[in-house]
């Protein structure tokens, strides 16, 4: 039998340069391993009314649904609030009459957002109504991310945001309690693989996954006492990704070897940017190490950290990184550069140090120094085996196709 899986978000995902976006694109991937099956990315950040839609074919078997027509944004800024649960349904009802056109069993995979309204609507719309399986993916508790929000500096502006984020909390608190309506959940770690157990019984745990099948590629050549060159790619955020920790590795770092470099890569918030780029590496003396090399496309990301000699992910332990897992991990090892990351998370699960890669202690900025120095000294004699390793990694654990079977019996 014809199954069509309905990937549905309230944010536009596909076609972005995200990591969203590369986690839907990979699990449709996965999903058209079964000749019988077509996936539908369809965002609700477009208007789907009448005849007003498209629908293309992205690859093959993998369709996206968009609108010609894109939503008012002024016109919802003022009645959203009000009336969020009415353009939810109006987009789920609208959205199955396109998808009701395609023979076969329809089923629905609602990819986590911050709009909780889509959640419940989902919910109640495509499963007790139009009687369908819909499943959820868990990659981060929502309310988590509420902890790494930088404070305005001016009282009242931090005053409004202190109420706005308790009234936030309270709102994705309460919508993770939706999770014991879905047909399945998919967990991203082992944390959040407990935590969604707790709520539902149908849950299973897939890692990130990447489309890259990593082949045997050797990392840049380094010669002691040349350039050492570091990069750290994602969201750039002070708290979320550990950033003070890594300053202060780095104060130490340069004392002993101050020919290195560190390029940040990807979006920061303008609350924090100067301390990030001027402040921090300033006070720990790394400020003419530091570069910021702006935002690049998500396809060409490959190529530019195989332009370093080290990766990082020196992300401390909150919250947010006890239960998430950084997407960027599967990417980071695929390009063949070896990788240095903290354990929080899985990271521990997957990373042997010096092995496929090299791990420390989340928050310990003095092991983190002594570890780069270590990498830094040993770089031509431990870099090849390490990168080798780390592909292999990869290729066991995070390539999409290894998820192909499980995904079409548990997406059942």
């Amino acid at each position: 039998m014809n199954k069509n899986i309905i990937f549905l978000s309230s944010s536009a995902i596909f076609g972005g340069n995200n990591a969203s976006s590369s986690r839907v694109l990979n699990y449709a991937r996965a999903i058209c391993g079964n000749e019988n099956t077509r996936v539908f990315i369809a965002s609700s950040e477009f208007v789907l009314s009448g005849s007003n839609f498209l629908v293309h074919e992205l690859e093959r078997n993998i369709f996206t649904i968009s609108s010609q027509k894109k939503r008012n944004r002024y016109l919802e800024l003022l009645i959203k609030p009000f009336f969020n649960t009415f353009f939810a349904l109006s987009y789920c009802k609208n959205l199955f009459k396109i998808v009701d056109r395609y023979n076969g069993k329809k089923i629905f995979f609602f990819y986590p957002s911050f709009e909780v309204s889509y959640d419940l609507c989902s919910v109640l719309y495509f499963k007790f109504l139009k009687r369908c399986k819909v499943f959820c993916e868990l990659n981060e508790l929502k309310k988590t991310n509420i902890s790494i929000l930088a404070t305005p500096k001016n009282p009242l502006k931090a005053l409004f945001s202190a109420i706005r984020n308790k009234f936030n909390y309270s709102k994705l608190w309460l919508n993770e309690y939706t999770l014991s309506f879905f047909s399945g959940v998919i967990s991203i770690s082992t944390s959040l693989e407990t935590y969604a157990k707790r709520k539902n019984r149908n849950v299973i745990r897939i890692p990130v996954l990447t489309s890259i099948d990593s082949k045997p590629h050797k990392p840049l050549q380094f010669v002691f006492g040349e350039n050492f060159r570091m990069c750290l790619a994602g969201q750039i955020n002070l708290k979320k990704e550990g950033l003070l920790t890594l300053f202060q590795a780095l104060g130490i770092v340069v004392k002993v070897y101050p020919n290195f470099s560190l390029t940040l890569y990807g979006s920061i918030n303008d609350a924090e940017k100067d301390l990030i780029l001027k402040h921090y590496p300033t006070q720990y003396g790394v400020l003419n190490n530091v570069v910021y090399g702006g935002i690049f496309d998500q396809s060409s990301n490959v190529e530019i950290f195989r332009n370093s000699h080290l990766l990082l992910l020196p992300r401390d332990f909150h919250p947010q990184t006890k239960y998430g897992f950084s997407t960027k991990l599967a990417e980071y090892l695929a390009s063949g550069v070896p990788v240095l990351v903290t354990n929080v998370s899985d990271n521990g699960l997957y990373i042997h140090d010096t092995q496929n890669g090299f791990i420390v202690k989340a928050g310990n900025f003095a092991e983190m120094a002594e570890k780069i120095l270590f990498i830094i000294h040993n770089y031509g004699a431990i870099a090849p085996f390490v990168s080798m390793n780390a592909q292999e990694l990869v290729n066991k654990h995070f390539y999409y196709k290894n998820y192909s079977n499980l995904l079409d019996t548990f997406l059942d």
